[in-house]
């Protein structure tokens, strides 16, 4: 059973590469029903955006990555799913790693007000952590509308990224992303 899946994945992946759109989607879709429990998993205990965001940058990657894909799409997907979820431990690891005493007092030095430097830390840090518990989806709508963007241009471009997303869904999640950012409102006041 197991190897007529593999088969069948590998045909699909064949098919994807010569540009058949259907096998694309079904590859996709197989994939991504394998590897969500795995992604939930792994990044349990966070919230449910937090491993959409991820499954979604995976599966993003992998149509990128398309082309270089020789065999066996399932073992090449599980390592972009490594990685990802590598990636999001150290984007929170670091986030809680900023060097801040004696590196801002010397930094602070004689430059000028150490007050206003420290405050200008705080913020930074502040904004760090946040962009640290943002998924990428989330980043790139903050990133977008702080450059003058709307939400109608911001549909278009995530759904020429994923021609699979509905209205309904990319609104939920720009929604979802509100209801983060909001919990970070007060470092801004």
């Amino acid at each position: 059973m197991k190897k007529q899946r593999l088969k069948e994945n590998e045909r699909l992946l064949k098919q994807a590469k010569s540009g058949d759109q259907g096998a694309l989607a079904k590859l996709c879709d197989i994939l991504r029903v394998e590897i969500r429990p795995i992604i939930q998993y792994r990044l349990r205990g966070r919230l449910a955006q937090s491993w959409e965001d991820a499954l979604q940058d995976v599966m993003e990657t992998f149509i990128k990555r398309l082309p270089d894909i020789g065999s066996n799409p399932e073992k090449y997907v599980l390592q972009i799913v490594r990685n990802r979820v590598g990636g999001v431990y150290r984007a929170n690891r670091s986030a809680k790693e900023i060097p801040y005493d004696e590196q801002l007092l010397e930094m602070a030095g004689d430059k000028g007000d150490l007050s206003h430097d420290i405050e200008v830390k705080d913020l930074e840090e502040n904004i760090r952590n946040m962009l640290g518990t943002l998924g990428e989806f989330c980043r790139l709508v903050l990133t977008a509308l702080l450059e003058g963007r709307n939400l109608t241009e911001l549909w278009e471009f995530f759904k020429k990224r994923e021609p699979n997303l509905s209205h309904k869904a990319f609104y939920a999640r720009v929604e979802r992303c509100r209801q983060k950012m909001n919990r970070w409102r007060h470092i801004f006041i």
